[in-house]
């Protein structure tokens, strides 16, 4: 278990912003025993508390290319990673660890969001992409690993934690009667909804897109039920 935390948007004090992110991580640190880092960024700051399981050495994080132009946050683990990362390098691509994290970032690199697709683990992620100009974050098929986003302002906050969220000053811990309402009766808020107004958490096999004052949230995974329609069909 990892834990992710940061922010899309301006980054108005580099060493005020970097200790926001540093709180936000002091809120899920217990995700993270074995390590902690904080990216600053022009446009974001991706925050990561570590425990590690694949690639002891080389594994850190927040991770970046060799251009520190894309740079990834993660908790999970990628199951076909080793088989991913053969696939790459027969493309051309080459490696500087030996990490999952590393095979996630390079395969976005090459396939954009269609990198989804060729996943097969339970992952929470999010990428800063400048050349794109964008924040890219994903939940697995079916939302092992969890994560939860707010809006305030000019910025898109993340984190595995509403508690990480909650550290940020611009987020209010007030409660959402319709959250509340789904705990009394389902014993949990249904996605997208949280028990917290304006904290939302992303639905499994979700991905979030965030530019340019902009967010937007779409499946880019649904269950599938084939035999359903033929049980259907024999009726």
């Amino acid at each position: 278990m990892c834990g992710i935390a940061g922010f899309y948007g301006p980054v108005h004090d580099r060493d005020a912003d970097a200790a926001l992110v540093g709180t936000m991580l002091d809120a899920i640190a217990h995700r993270g025993p074995d390590g902690r880092g904080v990216a600053m960024r022009t446009q974001a700051a991706l925050g990561h508390v570590r425990l590690s399981i694949v690639d002891l050495a080389g594994g850190a994080q927040p991770f970046a290319d060799e251009t520190g132009d894309v740079a990834i946050t993660f908790n999970g683990e990628i199951f076909n990673h080793v088989e991913l990362r053969a696939e790459l390098e027969a493309r051309g691509v080459r490696f500087r660890t030996r990490s999952d994290t590393e095979v996630l970032l390079r395969l976005w690199i090459e396939r954009g969001e269609a990198c989804l697709e060729a996943l097969n683990g339970d992952f929470a992620f999010a990428i800063h992409d400048r050349r794109r100009n964008l924040l890219f974050a994903a939940r697995d098929r079916v939302g092992v690993r969890p994560l939860f986003w707010a809006e305030r302002g000019e910025r898109v906050y993340f984190g595995s934690e509403v508690k990480a969220l909650l550290a940020a000053p611009e987020i209010e811990a007030r409660p959402d009667p319709l959250g509340l309402a789904d705990i009394t009766t389902l014993w949990f808020p249904l996605p997208p909804r949280t028990a917290f107004a304006g904290v939302n958490e992303l639905p499994p096999g979700h991905l979030l897109i965030a530019r340019a004052g902009r967010v937007e949230t779409r499946a880019w995974w649904r269950p599938d039920y084939p035999d359903l329609a033929e049980d259907a069909a024999d009726r």
